[in-house]
């Protein structure tokens, strides 16, 4: 009988090396995660923290990086949930700050946190100066760069309206409106027809938990986009319908929402890069489409319908694309790139669309889908019929500054929203023309980024920093009221 030879730890030789196999494989993953992970430590300032390198999936993970989030909030007033993933809203939100902090260096603008960004982000002073920017800011950098009285900061109260950390916006069929608020983890409701409130809903049985949008279907319910969640409500009343966490849902940061002339709900997820398909009727899934080499989904953070029955996705990287769906079936119908995007339908190759973090998209009346791009400060305009080019807007002009959000109303006119430059912009539907940039101060536009329209011609638009809604008529652009 062959003996086997034993070392000094009771092992064979073969038995030693496969363990020695194991404990450096084992080294090796958590180098890695470590690696992608933030600690707090004493400051952040000498992490790099950026999503992931193929733009799927998040990136950086950790305290740092919800300090991160926190503190670009409060520089941008672009929304989202604090839960230290670097996805991407966070690097939307450091795209933008970016863009501000070095307005004559392109090279910075990579959505990246190196030595560089975090130097701005501790040194510059941010707009929104909460108690918990001050904190967060203190924590990554050492030091804070305002002061708070006492050190302590003002009470986290809401306003009179439970305003609170606002990003989206929607109206529905009974002349109400209605507004998440993130920070307070409520909803307000609104009468149109005078301003006055209806309601904040913010009972703990409704689910909210970061609700960051909103929208309405055609049944008459409102749809919100919680942390990884749905809260679905009867407009009527206000009254609890249902709350969306079943994991057969895969909602994973789910934000655009929009509901089809069937009565179905889609919803784009964030963190995920997927699409969740929604009977609207009773709540049942449809279906979850995740295929990303067919559907192309990265960052899709918006979406739209138009009158062909036919779902819009903007998938905001850096190279940019917009998807194409057939909501009879579900099926991909073309992928719109910048690269040679194939057509399935057409059996084609498309153009340069001038995509560049494609961001808020909307479909007008007479046939057309709108995109604007966010870090490329323009506008794409296609024909849904053929998915043609008709044109892309970047004359200055134009005063496009950080689009992040755009509408097409009843009476044929395109309305944009620029976040950065505090303004909005209104469009011509029919030739594309500049009707008036809007940007007098005296509109209460700050860091504006939602905006909705009601049933008596008018429009409301949420300002991220300051917490407060702009009311104005389509008619004439003039100043209705800022609610606080």
């Amino acid at each position: 009988m062959k003996l086997r030879k034993i070392n000094s730890k009771g092992f064979s030789h073969v038995e030693m090396v496969i363990v020695v196999l194991v404990v450096a494989v084992l080294g090796l993953v958590g180098w890695r995660v470590l690696k992608n992970t933030s600690h707090a430590g004493s400051n952040c300032t000498g992490q790099t923290l950026n999503a992931s390198a193929n733009g799927q999936y998040v990136g950086s993970t950790g305290q740092c990086v919800t300090y991160l989030q926190i503190i670009s909030i409060g520089f941008t007033g672009i929304q989202m949930p604090v839960d230290g993933l670097f996805g991407p809203l966070t690097r939307l939100n450091i795209l933008t700050f970016q863009r501000t902090a070095f307005p004559t260096d392109r090279n910075q603008w990579d959505g990246i946190v190196g030595p560089k960004t975090w130097a701005k982000l501790c040194s510059l002073v941010p707009a929104n100066r909460t108690v918990e920017v001050y904190n967060a800011q203190k924590a990554a950098c050492g030091k804070a760069t305002f002061n708070l009285p006492g050190d302590k900061g003002p009470t986290s109260t809401p306003t009179d309206y439970g305003f609170g950390w606002l990003n989206g916006i929607t109206s529905d069929s009974l002349g109400h409106i209605w507004v998440p608020n993130m920070r307070y983890n409520s909803l307000t409701e609104i009468n149109a027809k005078d301003g006055s409130l209806v309601k904040v809903y913010s009972d703990p049985s409704y689910g909210f938990k970061s609700p960051i949008q909103v929208t309405t279907d055609k049944l008459g319910h409102i749809w919100v986009a919680n942390y990884n969640s749905l809260t679905e409500i009867n407009a009527k009343d206000g009254s609890l319908v249902k709350v969306y966490s079943d994991p057969s849902y895969e909602l994973n940061g789910p934000y655009a929402m929009t509901a089809d002339d069937q009565g179905h709900l889609w919803v784009t997820n964030s963190n995920a890069f997927t699409l969740t398909e929604i009977n609207a009727k009773d709540g049942s899934l449809v279906k979850v489409y995740s295929n990303y080499n067919l559907y192309g989904f990265s960052w899709n953070l918006a979406s739209t319908t138009d009158n062909l029955g036919h779902l819009w996705v903007s998938n905001g990287n850096i190279s940019g694309s917009l998807t194409e769906i057939n909501t009879n079936d579900g099926s991909v119908v073309t992928v719109y790139g910048n690269v040679r995007e194939y057509s399935f339908e057409k059996n084609t190759f498309n153009k340069n669309y001038g995509f560049n973090v494609p961001y808020g998209i909307t479909s007008d009346n007479l046939g057309h889908i709108w995109v604007v791009n966010l870090e490329k400060d323009t506008i794409t305009e296609l024909n849904a019929k053929d998915g043609s080019l008709v044109k892309v807007y970047s004359d200055p002009s134009l005063g496009l500054k950080e689009p992040i959000t755009i509408m097409a109303d009843n009476s044929g006119h395109v309305w944009v929203v620029n976040i950065l430059g505090n303004s909005l912009t209104e469009l011509n539907a029919k030739d594309g023309s500049l009707v008036k940039v809007y940007s007098n101060p005296s509109l209460g536009l700050k860091s504006p980024s939602g905006i909705t329209s009601d049933n008596l011609g008018h429009l409301w638009i949420v300002n991220s920093i300051g917490n407060t809604v702009t009311e104005l008529n389509a008619k004439d652009g003039s100043l209705v009221k800022i609610y606080k």
